[in-house]
């Protein structure tokens, strides 16, 4: 099974990694979605999120952007991110397990502390 998180705001994705409050968790076999929840991060900020994304056992994250240093923290953690996705939430993850998602991969922003 593959768990997918997608940084997530009134059903949105939410354009900062880094402030994101809840993601929404996707559980993947094959190209079913078996589950879906959003889940509060609980205030965890920044470099937190990374750990609150292994404690949630999340292998792969969409976001819209993010600094260098979460691109690193996530490759150092095992965590496959996509950047440059917009829009619905439930529509992405369709989109990814449709291979048609578009994503701009070069979207990185200034790090913030």
């Amino acid at each position: 099974m593959k768990r997918i998180a997608i940084s997530h705001k009134d059903g949105e994705i939410f354009p900062y990694f880094g402030k994101t409050t809840e993601f929404k968790i996707y559980d993947i076999e094959g190209t079913t979605i078996v589950n879906a929840n959003v889940i509060d991060t609980n205030g965890a900020k920044h470099g937190e999120i990374i750990t609150f994304l292994q404690s949630q056992n999340v292998d792969t994250v969409i976001l819209n952007a993010m600094c260098q240093g979460a691109c690193s923290k996530l490759q150092n953690a095992n965590i496959h991110y996509i950047s440059g996705a917009s829009g619905n939430c439930d529509d992405i993850i369709h989109q990814y397990l449709t291979n048609t998602l578009q994503t701009d991969e070069n979207i990185i922003e200034s790090c913030h502390a």
